[in-house]
């Protein structure tokens, strides 16, 4: 893999977590809140493809999944 690649892959990973730590917007009518973290994961796939954004998506739920708190709110798996 080309450094070029491994930086735009670690870069859409620093952008799911930026976007992870901003509270959802809570509405009334729903009871899921919306989360910008759903923009991530779209922006992923469309900028980076089909495999990079994968990668990308794969990493950012490997370190929440080894307990980082990056998820919407501050949260992690428990």
């Amino acid at each position: 893999m080309k450094t070029r690649t491994t930086t735009y892959i670690a870069l859409m990973v620093a952008l799911l977590i930026v976007l992870g730590f901003i509270p959802g917007i809570p509405l009334g009518f729903i009871p899921v809140p919306i989360v910008l973290q759903n923009l991530g994961v779209m922006l992923a796939g469309a900028l980076l493809g089909s495999r990079k954004g994968f990668l990308a998506v794969a990493i950012f739920l490997l370190l929440v999944a080894i307990g980082a708190p990056f998820l919407p709110g501050g949260r992690q798996v428990s």
